[in-house]
């Protein structure tokens, strides 16, 4: 009788023992396989002396041992696949974003001064730029280059507002290693522009477009 598992205590209930027709606890009784049935542990074993069926459904036993083995066998397989094409579909998502960024990128690097390899704006350039209003003419040239969004003073709140979400890339292997779901709120410290990629935004563990996510506000810096 071993191989038939106890009940929990929220089947037993106040169910009876078909075969006795007295009350049943998760400590005496078992459950057969396939129909779910209950009973007594003792009242089953003297009934499968004479029948190999159930009492209450009269399903055989046997074949519902084997159909439920057969099930046990094949949930793990079905898992297995329906992992695998959740993956499929996540890296073909990501393929398809990193694909239409790029795109987005190139498409809006083509006014861009090819010269300008990179331009980086930090925390501590932004504050010296509020302080000096009397910059050279090469400074306001190259200025004057850079997109309108590199206005905002930085350290900014961001949310990701691309619909596959925000990718996050490692800039000295240009490798991608996790997604930012859209809606999020990210801490950028600064930016750099690149010819070959676009206005990327610094955060604490990469670098991610500016151009899928939205500018919140800025944080204040206490000096």
């Amino acid at each position: 009788m071993n191989k038939y598992p106890s009940p929990t205590e929220e089947k037993v209930g106040e169910e009876c023992c078909i075969i006795c027709r007295d009350t049943m606890s998760m400590h005496d009784s078992k459950e057969l396989p396939g129909c779910g049935h209950i009973f007594h542990t003792s009242c089953l074993r003297e009934w499968l002396v004479q029948q190999q069926t159930c009492p209450t459904c009269r399903a055989d036993i046997s074949v519902m041992e084997a159909r439920q083995q057969r099930a046990a066998v094949a949930q793990p397989r079905e898992e297995q696949q329906q992992f695998a094409e959740e993956n499929r579909l996540r890296q073909e998502a990501l393929e398809t974003a990193e694909q239409e960024a790029q795109e987005q990128q190139q498409a809006g690097t083509g006014a861009i001064n090819p010269s300008i390899n990179v331009i980086k704006i930090s925390v501590k350039d932004e504050a010296k730029e509020n302080a000096t209003k009397d910059d050279s003419k090469a400074e306001e040239e190259t200025e004057a280059q850079l997109p309108a969004s590199m206005s905002q003073a930085l350290p900014a709140f961001y949310k990701v507002v691309a619909p596959t979400g925000a990718l996050v890339y490692q800039l000295d292997n240009k490798n991608m290693f996790r997604t930012i779901p859209k809606g999020t709120a990210v801490l950028c410290f600064e930016k750099e522009f690149h010819n070959n990629l676009g206005s990327m935004m610094k955060i604490p563990d990469g670098w991610v477009y500016e151009n899928q996510m939205e500018y919140m506000t800025s944080v204040p810096i206490v000096s």
